[in-house]
């Protein structure tokens, strides 16, 4: 199969979507059941300082984000108690919760692409209908 060769519209339909994955401040309020745990208030401040300068996360993800943190120690007790069953149980659904929050390479690609596409449709949609 051959390399797909973008119009410039694409092109910049991507750029556009690449730019706005950019966020400026924006401060996600950390819930309580994370303040009132060291650890997954640690995971969680790691998160969002690795996270930024990325649009992804707002304040709708923060209960999201809060329960990815609690599966990420749950994850981390099953596996220091050996509790292989569990802790893989646990890595699946961990797994979930990093492609939904956008948390890997791939799952922000795919965001940004799935950005640009949309603003690809858009544009054409203006241009056929005005």
């Amino acid at each position: 199969m051959g390399k797909k060769h973008f119009t410039k519209k694409e092109l910049d339909a991507r750029e556009e979507a690449k730019e706005a994955l950019k966020r400026g401040n924006v401060e996600i309020e950390k819930p309580e059941s994370i303040r009132k745990n060291k650890e997954a208030s640690q995971l969680w401040d790691k998160i969002i300082t690795d996270m930024s300068g990325i649009d992804i996360l707002d304040n709708l993800d923060s209960n999201v984000l809060a329960t990815f943190c609690h599966i990420e120690l749950l994850k981390n007790k099953a596996l220091e108690d050996g509790d292989v069953a569990l802790y893989n149980r646990l890595s699946n659904t961990a797994l979930s919760y990093v492609k939904e929050l956008g948390l890997s390479p791939h799952a922000r690609v795919k965001l940004a692409t799935k950005r640009a596409n949309d603003k690809v449709e858009k544009s054409e949609e203006t241009d056929m209908f005005g």
